[in-house]
């Protein structure tokens, strides 16, 4: 009996998991053509966003809040936090400026695989460009009536000691990202959840 209590739990469990972004896409070429057509249209988007960050050795999920803005024709995307007031990221094209807690430190993609990994997602998730994004990685399709879901589960061992996956959620309606979840090694995750999107 506690064999049996086993099994429908690991099966359970797994299709649970497996359901979480809904069904799965076998040839995700049609979606992925229109993703790439809706975002060559866009030269600018200003959106909300809110950030979860989760670390597995603490209870809480720390929440921020700001503002996200693109511009494609200065390859610039900048997160001004709004709380907590005066922390900034942004990124042109390689570089990127953090602000936080009053200090400010510039980097560029060169320098961390991290920050290449996250550089190029923005850049694919802006211009619908996933090919760069996907070549390295094994990616998983889903979808439901909502979302349109890509799970990237990165294969270079650099970046694999940063990030483990990468989830992108887009709105079937519009072509929008609205959720980008990074998941850590450790299982640390941060997720943007972005919303008020305004399309330019």
């Amino acid at each position: 009996m506690k064999c049996l209590i086993l099994i429908l739990t690991i099966i359970l469990s797994t299709s649970v998991g497996a359901q979480e972004y809904g069904r799965r896409v076998m040839d995700a070429s049609a979606y992925m053509a229109e993703l790439k057509a809706s975002s060559e249209q866009v030269t600018a988007i200003e959106a909300d966003f809110e950030m979860h960050k989760r670390v597995v050795m603490m209870k809480d999920v720390n929440v921020s809040k700001g503002r996200f803005s693109y511009d494609k024709s200065w390859q610039r995307m900048v997160l001004d936090y709004t709380q907590p007031k005066g922390n900034k990221v942004i990124v042109e094209g390689d570089n990127f400026t953090i602000t936080m807690n009053g200090k400010t430190s510039t980097m560029t993609s060169r320098d961390n695989p991290a920050m290449s990994q996250l550089g190029a997602m923005i850049t694919a998730c802006m211009t619908g460009n996933f090919v760069v994004l996907c070549e390295r990685s094994e990616t998983l399709y889903y979808t439901d009536d909502n979302l349109f879901t890509m799970v990237i589960k990165p294969l270079n061992k650099r970046v694999q000691r940063y990030m483990s996956e990468i989830v992108l959620r887009f709105e079937t309606a519009d072509r929008t990202m609205s959720v980008m979840r990074i998941t850590e090694k450790s299982g640390d995750y941060t997720e943007y959840i972005f919303s008020n999107k305004q399309i330019k």
